[in-house]
């Protein structure tokens, strides 16, 4: 017998039903213009600062206050390991700014403190809904998101058309946007919702991250060969819209003078060399762990601007990268989450990559597709284009990550319940 898949805005109902506080503040959250989030002299300030500031704003007592009284009222209980995994984070962050570089202020503590909050509090929520809501219901709150942020990109996109020519959605960085875009595809791609597809693959490709676009398409080819269940006309479908939509972009670059800051990104040779200056700054980072100018707990979390200001300056005044300095501002952090965590926890994120990178093996073995995609995807992305920091960012990438995590946890489950019968039979299950 067939079964009925739920509707995008029935499960959307559902996940609204189990958590009528949470939802709409998330919303509301993501929605959010710049301007409530950046400080007008925020491009002045973050240049000077020595840590990445949390951006501590209402929106943040809004959501962590309904998601407290989501707890309360839901008297949600999470599990051990997940608890385990909490205080492990925070132990992970306090050992850094204990023992990392001296100067900790109570400013600094409690930007920490927040950036913690919103990744551990968020993520134990997510994880919670697709375990309760079943993942459906989290999968559409996604995608109701990615329309959000969409809708905000066109409007953005028609504000700075001609001076960036990428688009991107309020508060957040073309990366970042481009990634939670390929987040909701691979939602798309794994349902065969070719609606989703046509309607998510083009803002990916306006954004022209040329990271999170092969990214795209190098695990979407790997998920074809595993799942060994997408037919050739649905693969001929994907294909289709995908050729057509980078085919649109490329004509666009090449045809239209207001992509020509584009143009000149993509046909300059000394760029592609060091992926936009990226080689530099990953090069400082490897020679600082090596001389050991790195303690054994880091220099504390969110603290790379500490020692990046010198290292950029250098950078943008030398011919690393040729773009117009004037307009273009490079990010005070490493640009991937292997040296800003490696930097500044030290030997504690070992333990967080060994965690993240168990997690990908164990969806890969379980053929849980979309967990192990958007595992894959958050460490392969955030490695060359790093967007863990920012508000948005945080609570994005911890509903990501909750949804993968979610799906993992029922996909085992399933598995284990389907050996039982077998292990019955064998009397390895004791019925004492």
């Amino acid at each position: 017998m067939a079964t009925i898949k739920p509707s995008l805005l029935g499960s959307f109902t559902h996940g609204l039903r189990l958590a009528p506080l949470a939802v709409p503040c998330i919303l509301i959250y993501i929605a959010l213009p710049s301007r409530f989030i950046f400080p007008a002299d925020f491009s002045l300030t973050e240049l000077q600062a020595t840590w990445h500031p949390s951006l501590a704003g209402w929106y943040d007592g809004l959501l962590l206050g309904a998601l407290a009284l989501t707890w309360l009222v839901y008297g949600l209980a999470t599990e051990r390991k997940l608890t385990v995994f909490a205080y492990l984070c925070s132990l992970a962050a306090v050992l850094s700014l204990l023992f990392g570089y001296p100067g900790v202020s109570s400013a600094l503590l409690a930007d920490t403190a927040l950036f913690w909050l919103r990744w551990t509090a968020l993520f134990c929520f997510a994880v919670w809904l697709a375990e309760t809501g079943g993942v459906p219901a989290l999968e559409s709150l996604l995608v109701i998101i990615c329309i959000v942020l969409c809708a905000s990109a066109l409007f953005v996109y028609r504000l700075q058309f001609g001076i960036n020519s990428r688009i991107y959605a309020s508060a957040m960085s073309v990366a970042s946007f481009s990634q939670v875009v390929v987040v909701v595809l691979f939602i798309a791609i794994t349902h065969k919702n070719y609606a989703l597809t046509l309607f998510a693959f083009p803002f990916l490709v306006l954004t022209f991250s040329w990271t999170s676009i092969l990214l795209l398409c190098s695990i979407t080819g790997i998920y074809v060969v595993k799942s060994q269940a997408v037919r050739p006309a649905q693969l001929l479908i994907t294909g289709a819209i995908f050729t057509a939509c980078l085919s649109v972009a490329f004509y666009l670059v090449v045809h239209y003078s207001q992509f020509e800051e584009i143009r000149k990104t993509l046909t300059n040779t000394a760029n592609a060399a060091s992926l936009h200056g990226r080689t530099y700054i990953w090069s400082y980072g490897i020679e600082l762990i090596r001389s050991g100018g790195v303690g054994l707990f880091g220099i504390g979390l969110n603290r790379s601007p500490l020692i990046l200001h010198q290292p950029i300056i250098v950078m943008m005044s030398g011919n690393y990268f040729a773009l117009d300095r004037e307009t273009y501002a490079f990010p005070v952090h490493f640009h991937s989450i292997l040296l800003e965590l490696g930097v500044g926890l030290g030997v504690s994120s070992l333990l967080l990559f060994y965690l993240l990178c168990q997690r990908i093996l164990q969806a890969f073995r379980l053929r849980c597709h979309l967990s192990w995609m958007i595992f894959s995807f958050f460490l392969l992305s955030q490695s060359l284009d790093f967007t863990f920091f920012r508000p948005k960012e945080i609570v994005l990438w911890a509903l990501m990550l909750g949804l993968a995590e979610g799906a993992l946890r029922l996909q085992s489950r399933s598995s284990q319940e389907a050996s039982l019968p077998f292990a019955d039979e064998l009397g390895l299950v004791s019925h004492g």
